[in-house]
C-alpha cells in the first residue's frame, strides 16, 4: 500500500523542488518502517505546490507540521487519516451515557480491593461512548469487557446488535475462546441468559470480516454511507491494528454506538503504519479532556502472581529496568534460579533441534507424531518456538528448516503446522490462522483447522492460500496468542528489532514456561531501546481534544 505520494508526480503534476525530493524520500523511508511523519530537518524555503501548512486551506499531497520545536512533514492521506481517528474518538469520548445500576454492578463485582479498576471500566462502558482498557497479561482485561458485556445485555442491549472483533484471525480466535470461558465465571445469580452470551462470543471475527472488506475492489461494504448496524463494538488486541484500519472502522461505526477498545500498549505496534493504541493511552497521563477521561489501565495481576517470575519479569521490562533484567535472566541461566524462567546462552549461534528444552522438543514431537489432527492442533495450541525475525540463521524460516528436516530425518512426520500469510474468503481462512497438515498412513494428506465454534474442518492441501511452517513463528505472529511454554531466540544487540516492545511481547505470550535464548548485552539493549515511529496522532489528538473540552 503507497502510503506517500510519488516524487516524480509531485515534482511534474506539484511543482516539487528537487531539493525538497530528499524530504520525502525520507518521508518514504520513515513510512516503511511503521511512521505516519518524519522530520524535516533542512530549511526548504520552496516547496511549489506540493506542500501547504496543516493549518492552511490549501489542498495538497503533503502537509507541514510545526510542533514541539520541530517541522514535520507527512502524506495528506495520513494526515486525514490520523485527523478523522482523533477527532472521531474525541467525539465519542464527548458523549455522556445514563449512570450505572451500582447494584448490579455490586452482583458482578461482589469484592472490593483489586476489583476496583475493572469495576471503573465497566460503569465507563455503561456511562460513556467510548471505554479505552488498558493492561498487561493476565490483568483482567477479557475477564472486564466480558462482565462490561454482560452488563449491557443485563440491561437490555440485544445480542445482535454487539459485535466482538480483533485484527487477524488468530487474535479472533482466542479472543472467542476467551470471551466465552470468561462467560462461565459469571455469578449464577446474575440476570443474563447464557445463550445470549454465546451468540456474542460467537459474533468474534476479523476486522475485514467485520468490516466486509473486498480486496480485489479494495473496498469494504460497511462505510461512512453504509454503517454496521450495531450498537455496541469491542475491539481486541488494539495495538496491533494500523492506521488505515483505525479510519475504516471509525468510518464506519454509527455515531450512536458504544465503542470498547482493549489491549496492552506496551505490546509491538501494528505490522502496518501508525502507533494509534499506544498514543491513545498515553494520553491518560500527558493530555486532558474527555478523551484522557476515558482511559483505564489495569494493573493488578491475576493470571498468576505479581511477585513469580514471569510476572516481575513482565513488569521490569513495562519499567525500563534494563539491569534488573539482565540481573534476573542472569540468575535464571539453565533454569539454576526461578521457576518457570530460563535464560539460554547462545550469542547468536542457531540451535538444533536437540538443544531445544527438553519439554519443548518433546511437546514438538508430539506435534509430529500425532495420529489424529486433533490430537496435533491440542499439542500445537500448548507449546510455541519464536524468533524476532523470518531471515537469518536464527530467524523463524531457519528454525522451521532444522525442525522439519529433523522430524523428516527421524521418520516421524505425521504432521505438519502452518500458519496462513493471507485472508482468504474461498476458504474462510485468516492472516495468522494456523492448522495442521496431517498425512493418513495411506499416504494422502488434508489440512486441518478449527473452525469459529471450535469443531475441526479440513480441505484439501491443494486449495491452501499462501501460507508457512509454524513449527516456529515470529514474535509479530505470535500477538494475541497464549501458550503454556515458550522458547524465544532473541536478535543480536545492534539488530534493530532488538527492542523494549519486542521483548515484552515475546515473554507475554507465556502463560508457565519461558526459555530465552540470546545474549545478555542484546537484552540489555533491547529493554532499554523503545520503538521510535513518529507519527501526528498525538498532535491530532489534542487539537480534535480542544473542541470538546
Amino acid at each position: 500500500m503507497n502510503q506517500t505520494p510519488d516524487i516524480p508526480w509531485l515534482s511534474t503534476e506539484w511543482g516539487l523542488p528537487s531539493e525538497a525530493a530528499r524530504a520525502v524520500m525520507s518521508l518514504t523511508a520513515a513510512a516503511a518502517e511503521g511512521s505516519t511523519a518524519c522530520i524535516v530537518t533542512e530549511p526548504l524555503p520552496e516547496w511549489g505546490n506540493a506542500a501547504a501548512d496543516a493549518e492552511a486551506d490549501a489542498i495538497t499531497p503533503l502537509v507541514l507540521i510545526k510542533a514541539n520545536g520541530h517541522t514535520y512533514l507527512q502524506s495528506r492521506r495520513l494526515f486525514d487519516a490520523e485527523s478523522t481517528i482523533a477527532r472521531k474518538l474525541a467525539a465519542f469520548a464527548s458523549r455522556t451515557l445514563e449512570s450505572a445500576d451500582e447494584a448490579l454492578l455490586g452482583t458482578l463485582f461482589p469484592h472490593d480491593g483489586h476489583d476496583d479498576m475493572q469495576r471503573r471500566a465497566v460503569r465507563m462502558v455503561k456511562e460513556r461512548r467510548l471505554t479505552v482498557i488498558s493492561g498487561g497479561p493476565g490483568t483482567g482485561k477479557t475477564f472486564t469487557s466480558t462482565r462490561a458485556l454482560a452488563y449491557l445485555l443485563a440491561q437490555g442491549t440485544k445480542p445482535s446488535a454487539i459485535r466482538i472483533a480483533a485484527p487477524t484471525g488468530k487474535a479472533a480466535d482466542r479472543v472467542r475462546s476467551s470471551v466465552s470461558a470468561t462467560m462461565r465465571t459469571l455469578p449464577v445469580d446474575f440476570p443474563v441468559d447464557p445463550r445470549a452470551l454465546r451468540s456474542v462470543a460467537e459474533s468474534c471475527g476479523t476486522l475485514h470480516r467485520l468490516l466486509a472488506y473486498n480486496p480485489v475492489l479494495g473496498r469494504c461494504r460497511y462505510n461512512t454511507a453504509n454503517r454496521l448496524p450495531c450498537s455496541v463494538l469491542l475491539i481486541d488486541e488494539c495495538s496491533m491494528v494500523d492506521v488505515f484500519a483505525w479510519r475504516a472502522v471509525l468510518d464506519a461505526l454509527p455515531d450512536d454506538a458504544r465503542l470498547v477498545l482493549v489491549g496492552d500498549s506496551c505490546q509491538l505496534e501494528s505490522v502496518g503504519i501508525g502507533n494509534v493504541f499506544r498514543e491513545l493511552v498515553e494520553w491518560r497521563v500527558s493530555g486532558s479532556g474527555p478523551l484522557a477521561d476515558c482511559i483505564v489501565e489495569l494493573g493488578t495481576f491475576h493470571r498468576f502472581e505479581s511477585q513469580s517470575a514471569l510476572g516481575q519479569l513482565g513488569q521490569m521490562i513495562r519499567a525500563g529496568d534494563a539491569d534488573g533484567v539482565v540481573a534476573m535472566l542472569a540468575n535464571a541461566r539453565s533454569g539454576s534460579g526461578t521457576s518457570g524462567l530460563c535464560w539460554v546462552d547462545s550469542e547468536d549461534q542457531p540451535l538444533s533441534v536437540d538443544q531445544l528444552p527438553p519439554p519443548v522438543r518433546e511437546q514438538l514431537e508430539g506435534v509430529a507424531a500425532a495420529a489424529t489432527p486433533e490430537e496435533a492442533l491440542r499439542l500445537l495450541s500448548r507449546v510455541c518456538v519464536l524468533s524476532a525475525q523470518r531471515r537469518f540463521a536464527i530467524g523463524a524460516d531457519a528454525i522451521n528448516l532444522r525442525i522439519d528436516r529433523h522430524f523428516v530425518k527421524s521418520g516421524h512426520v505425521r504432521n505438519r503446522p502452518i500458519i496462513i500469510s493471507t485472508n482468504d474468503p474461498a476458504t474462510d481462512l485468516h492472516n495468522g490462522s494456523v492448522g495442521i497438515i496431517h498425512r493418513e498412513l495411506d499416504g494422502t494428506q488434508r489440512a486441518w483447522f478449527e473452525d469459529a465454534a471450535g469443531a475441526l474442518r479440513s480441505l484439501p492441501v491443494s486449495k491452501l492460500p499462501d501460507h508457512n511452517p509454524a513449527w516456529a513463528i515470529t514474535i509479530h505472529r505470535s500477538q494475541g496468542s497464549e501458550y503454556d511454554d515458550v522458547f524465544v531466540s532473541l536478535p543480536r544487540e545492534e539488530s534493530p528489532l532488538a527492542t523494549r516492545e519486542l521483548l515484552y511481547t515475546a515473554i507475554t505470550r507465556a502463560r508457565r514456561n519461558l526459555w530465552i535464548a540470546g545474549d545478555l548485552a542484546a537484552v540489555r539493549s533491547a529493554v532499554s531501546a523503545t520503538s521510535k515511529r513518529c507519527t501526528m496522532i498525538s498532535r491530532a489528538f489534542e487539537a480534535a481534544g480542544s473542541g470538546f473540552a
